[in-house]
């Protein structure tokens, strides 16, 4: 079955087709737009005009895409940005009168489970508990799972968007600054650092936006060159991190332009990113960080193939 995956997210839309079944994922197309669908909205829960019309015209392109490789099914989910947003519903009826894409807003815990789906087909799980973070734009998803599957799993308004627009950090960061996002996402996530003491964890996979760059650039320090394409996980080296962090906290945002392996969609946002990290590595004493290359848009596709056969 050929399914099309489209992730409205509150900073990149991703559109991804593959033909799906009982071996995996084929990927026959993929792309990935800086949208920031949240940039000058995000905190007012509006999507502003500038923002709209950069949604509205990937969304064109996405349909164009549909038509060329003929999915047998589309299934497009919305994330923080839109759910938040006054006039989101507004927007999705706008995509569907344009281009015929139907879109479902979806809660943070139902996020949070489509990226476990995608994350635990790329990353092997075993019958030790691991902790799955995936930062998104709006909000930040956390997952406890096991091979058995979830044992526990949230979602919190706290993406590295919406606390670049609050907190307006300084070129570079100051330690003030760095302490602010940090006490956010304690007050914001107080109910992950209470349950995860019920849990002996060790291992954070991350999915999404910083964990892709943050891999990149590791690979470029270990091995030379990107992340294989190929490749669906990642182990990110701790002292390897630890040095990348420390890096990303004393660089400007043409600084971090120059760094190999950087994504210049997540040039803005890669410094919270990485504090959020950090944040969670020391708080709950981890030893291990893998990356996922799967996370929300591969995972949307593994439930539909669950649900169809």
């Amino acid at each position: 079955m050929r399914i099309a995956s489209i992730d409205l997210g509150t900073n990149t839309f991703n559109l991804l087709i593959a033909d799906a079944g009982s071996n995996g994922l084929n990927i026959v197309h993929r792309d990935k737009r800086g949208v920031k669908l949240g940039r000058n909205g995000i905190n007012r829960k509006t999507i502003s005009a500038d923002a709209w019309e950069r949604g509205m015209n990937t969304l064109a392109d996405y349909a164009e895409d549909i038509k060329r490789f003929q999915p047998d099914r589309v299934v497009a989910t919305a994330t923080s940005a839109i759910r938040n947003a006054d006039n989101g519903n507004t927007f999705i009826r706008e995509a569907f009168d344009k281009f015929g894409i139907t879109i479902r807003i979806i809660d943070g815990k139902e996020e949070a489970r489509l990226i476990y789906m995608g994350v635990c087909n790329a990353v092997p799980i075993g019958t030790e508990p691991v902790l799955i973070m995936d930062i998104g734009g709006g909000s930040i998803e956390f997952i406890i799972a096991e091979i058995t599957g979830i044992l526990w799993h949230n979602s919190f308004e706290a993406g590295a968007s919406r606390l670049l627009e609050l907190y307006n950090p300084s070129e570079p960061i100051t330690r003030d600054e760095i302490l602010n996002i940090e006490n956010h996402i304690e007050q914001q996530a107080a109910e992950l650092f209470e349950t995860a003491q019920n849990y002996p964890l060790t291992t954070l996979i991350g999915s999404s936006g910083s964990f892709d760059a943050i891999a990149n650039m590791s690979s470029f320090i270990l091995n030379g060159g990107p992340v294989g394409n190929d490749s669906k996980y990642f182990e990110i080296p701790l002292h390897t991190y630890l040095h990348i962090h420390n890096i990303l906290l004393q660089s400007t945002t043409e600084q971090r332009k120059r760094i190999p392996g950087m994504d210049l969609i997540r040039v803005e946002l890669i410094v919270i990113g990485s504090i959020l990290i950090h944040h969670i590595v020391n708080k709950l004493s981890l030893k291990r960080i893998i990356q996922s290359s799967y996370a929300i848009k591969e995972g949307v596709i593994f439930d539909a193939i669950g649900k169809d056969f």
